[in-house]
């Protein structure tokens, strides 16, 4: 890779070159919107100026993501082409980009080192004729990153729509490839993946591993839930146990003095007393009714 000498700062760039604007940790893909944390002199001059003159900038992913001021020799060859959404200076000092990606390139050539990173580029052009076997794994892409949706606790309805809307294949890898929780590594390499069934082989061979750790997960989940609602269901019968038995414990309370809450009941009379009585009243009645005659 060749370096001519620096671009002087204040003058125009060229038309057939970019604004080079190094970022750390990373990974900017085509037709998707990002905001940008702008560190380091170069990348703060380069946005400045790319906001000046209304000029695309090219995102290179730094090699190194500590570095503070990386040379040409320490980014990636392979970024993105991206226009400038908003340029947003905090109150504490630091600026941030709101960026949309647009294109592939690749590094020909530095022209300009200061006061920023000038390239000269080579655009990669997507392909616009797709033959079945990548519609076949276009429509597979599509589904398994539907059901990686589904598996997400908190997945934002936006991402599923998006998804359900975008028509164009190539779009659709480098939305999920974007979306997805990969090492920023893992997404260079598929940014740097030009051939389109290569790049969708790689988008769906690290889709159906994180497919697999979403089920797992899941299925942790419900099993600890089951185990705490167990436990709990537990918990709450030790508790009533132990109320049941505190109850029982209790000394009983003195029952009320008969003598003024409760009138003497009658004493209980035998059965054959109770009879001879009723024999000799009415012995008496008798006699009293019917005299026998009198003896002359």
């Amino acid at each position: 890779m060749n370096t001519s000498e620096n671009h002087p700062a204040g003058a125009s760039v060229p038309e057939d070159v970019l604004i080079v604007l190094p970022v750390r940790d990373l990974v900017l893909f085509p037709g998707v919107v990002l905001p940008i944390a702008i560190q380091g002199a170069r990348a703060v001059a380069a946005a400045q100026e790319a906001v000046r003159t209304q000029r695309r900038v090219g995102l290179l992913l730094q090699k190194d993501p500590s570095a503070e001021d990386p040379g040409t020799e320490e980014l990636h060859q392979v970024g993105t082409a991206a226009s400038i959404v908003r340029f947003i200076t905090a109150a504490d000092g630091t600026h941030h980009l709101i960026c949309q990606g647009e294109q592939r390139f690749t590094v020909l050539d530095y022209v300009g080192q200061e006061p920023f990173f000038v390239a000269r580029i080579e655009a990669h052009k997507e392909v616009t004729v797709l033959d079945r076997e990548v519609e076949a794994r276009g429509f597979n892409l599509r589904e398994k990153a539907m059901e990686a949706l589904q598996l997400l606790p908190h997945a934002p309805a936006e991402l599923a729509n998006a998804i359900r809307a975008v028509e164009s294949i190539p779009s659709l890898a480098d939305i999920v490839a974007s979306f997805m929780d990969l090492k920023t590594a893992d997404k260079q390499d598929i940014l740097a993946t030009f051939d389109l069934k290569t790049r969708l082989d790689r988008v769906l061979t690290l889709l159906n591993r994180r497919i697999e750790v979403l089920k797992v997960s899941r299925q942790i989940d419900e099993r600890t839930r089951e185990a705490f609602d167990g436990r709990q269901k537990e918990a709450v019968l030790r508790e009533r146990c132990a109320r049941s038995r505190r109850n029982s414990a209790k000394p009983m309370a003195p029952a009320p003095n008969s003598r003024n809450s409760r009138r003497r009941l009658p004493k209980p009379v035998c059965p054959r007393r109770r009879r001879n009585r009723l024999c000799a009243s009415w012995h008496a009645s008798s006699a009293c009714r019917t005299a026998p005659p009198s003896i002359r």
